[in-house]
């Protein structure tokens, strides 16, 4: 019976602070890494030197909220595709050499949408700016595209006020 009544005080704090935690972690950590990956979006410069610093901060961004792969987060993969990690099979890279020697007017957001996961987010630009052989192509179109399709779904985190919690 002590069991019982100390598991249920136990859950009475816990069921509190759930809006607690979306209204001043989950939410702010959305927007904190919307705004970081949109400032890395708007980066013009295709030096891995200039875009770097944008990149480390939205890197640090999501991983301050991966932890609460939650609602929108989860809707349609983005957990995935914002990081996709780790990539024991160099999927991630073997689909990035194909759209890299592939039409550079197809690099779009909306095209990269529909590319693997594995190619795509933190992961994809990582293997762009901190290449380990040399790139077949200009990655610049790549670097846009991937850097544009991650401020989107970043963006889409945040629409609508993120996560939508109500307790009676």
């Amino acid at each position: 019976m002590r069991t019982l009544i100390l598991s249920l005080f136990l859950a009475i704090p816990a069921a509190a602070d759930t809006t607690s935690v979306v209204t001043q972690h989950i939410r702010p950590g959305f927007a904190a890494f919307a705004a970081q990956a949109k400032a890395l979006a708007e980066v013009e410069n295709c030096d891995p030197a200039q875009l770097r610093p944008a990149f480390h901060a939205t890197y640090d961004a999501w991983l301050a909220v991966a932890h609460m792969p939650l609602g929108p987060a989860e809707d349609e993969g983005r957990s995935l595709a914002i990081l996709f990690w780790p990539d024991p099979k160099a999927l991630g890279q073997k689909a990035q050499r194909t759209l890299l020697t592939g039409d550079p007017e197809a690099l779009t957001p909306d095209n990269m949408a529909q590319q693997s996961v594995a190619a795509r987010g933190l992961a994809g630009l990582e293997r762009l700016l901190y290449p380990v052989e040399a790139l077949p192509a200009d990655p610049c179109p790549l670097i846009h595209a991937t850097a544009d399709d991650l401020a989107r779904m970043a963006a889409d985190l945040t629409r609508n006020g993120g996560l939508s919690v109500t307790f009676s």
